[in-house]
């Protein structure tokens, strides 16, 4: 059999030999330099694959631009074997796999935690990615016992899908991430305001440093968040955070989540502006803190916290006020309605297929369809206006 095995990078690391470079030799006229006599295994590898998907939402294909994204380094006991970069987009025309990810270790359980530890490396804002549901897959104790079978996801789905709730973290560790996302705005205020100094004319004027100076007042200030999460139906939850907070400088300050009042201070590294090392409380953190629109996303040992900014916020059914969205990039299948045509809340207006899969769009109330947007056989992109609603 000539043909290589997607698996085969598992293969080549416990056997520590090329298959690709032993394809070219023999197709080159050559003979193989080894006898299957000559093979040997060497302890054990696992291979993860790392996929733009929701598993929280019967497992659906996402796609999106991977706005941020860093991975662990290839090393000889890790491999990481990636077609895309970040900035690029997973796409509709491709198979939403990000990376595939192979740890060996001188016995499974040694490549188990290796798995694991480099998972927890992955760090990725864009589309939903099965990252945490991997890592609980790993660390559950079936899949460390080794007695798994093809039944593990459906047998273990309550304990396998809980991790991407919110209340995977306590409520003190949420308030620590939200209080990490809120020193970091804090820095990055603080630069731009270091900036604009500068490119001030007179840098010493009042005017020229916008800081937080208050005179006979403390510095606090209310700040409002959301923190997103997956609720039991896949879908997005926002649930809102009320803060209070207190900036002693750019480096340190108080914030209070309720009766919860928490003393942070940190900064940001000095070659890498989205490290952040910090203490909040008696608990030291160095996080991975990335802004990406309104969001802003925190990486702390392999768990990601999803922040949203207050912004103009839209319904997740896509539905824009006066007419709908489509939930992501794909192709038009079917146009159901037309200029002036009446439509009831439900009615499917247009059908798109993406990733293999049909998605309806449909009505978010009774209306009057104004403009369609659409054509079938076309391509829209995620978040576009499909159709919109005449004002009633």
């Amino acid at each position: 059999n000539t043909r290589l095995q997607v698996k085969h990078p598992v293969s080549e690391m416990i056997v520590r030999r090329d298959f690709v470079q032993l394809q070219f030799h023999v197709a080159a006229g050559h003979h193989l330099p080894v006898k299957q006599s000559h093979i040997t295994g060497y302890g054990h590898a696992i291979e993860a694959r790392v996929y733009a998907e929701n598993p929280y939402n019967n497992f659906l294909p996402c796609t999106g631009k991977l706005s941020f994204m860093r991975t662990p380094d290839n090393s000889p006991d890790t491999r990481v074997e990636s077609g895309v970069r970040q900035g690029d987009e997973v796409s509709i025309f491709y198979d939403p796999m990000i990376a595939k990810l192979i740890c060996w270790g001188p016995d499974r359980e040694a490549a188990r935690k290796n798995l694991n530890a480099k998972l927890q490396q992955y760090q990725i804002v864009g589309p939903p990615t099965n990252l945490m549901f991997l890592q609980t897959a790993l660390n559950h104790p079936v899949f460390a016992s080794g007695k798994l079978t093809t039944q593990f996801i459906p047998t273990n789905k309550a304990e396998l899908m809980h991790a991407g709730q919110k209340d995977a973290l306590s409520e003190v560790e949420q308030h620590h991430h939200a209080s990490l996302a809120l020193l970091y705005l804090l820095q990055r205020q603080n630069q731009s305001q270091i900036s604009q100094q500068q490119a001030s004319k007179d840098p010493h004027s009042p005017w020229g440093q916008i800081t937080n100076m208050r005179i006979n007042s403390n510095n606090g200030r209310k700040v409002s968040l959301s923190q997103l999460s997956y609720a039991e139906d896949g879908a997005i939850h926002e649930e809102p955070i009320s803060s209070v907070l207190c900036a002693h400088s750019s480096e340190k300050a108080t914030i209070k989540f309720g009766n919860h009042s928490y003393e942070i201070q940190g900064r940001l590294h000095p070659r890498d502006d989205h490290l952040l090392n910090a203490t909040v409380g008696d608990r030291a953190y160095a996080a991975t803190v990335a802004q990406v629109g309104d969001e802003v996303h925190v990486f702390v040992n392999g768990h990601q916290s999803k922040f949203k900014l207050p912004v103009l916020k839209f319904d997740n059914s896509g539905d824009i006020g006066s007419g709908c969205l489509s939930p992501m990039a794909g192709k038009i299948v079917k146009v159901n309605v037309k200029s002036g045509q009446q439509v009831k809340k439900g009615a499917a207006v247009v059908i798109m297929e993406a990733m293999k899969m049909e998605h309806v769009i449909r009505a978010p109330h009774d209306g009057v369809i104004d403009k369609v947007f659409c054509e079938e056989g076309g391509f829209v992109e995620g978040g576009k206006v499909v159709v919109t609603f005449a004002s009633s």
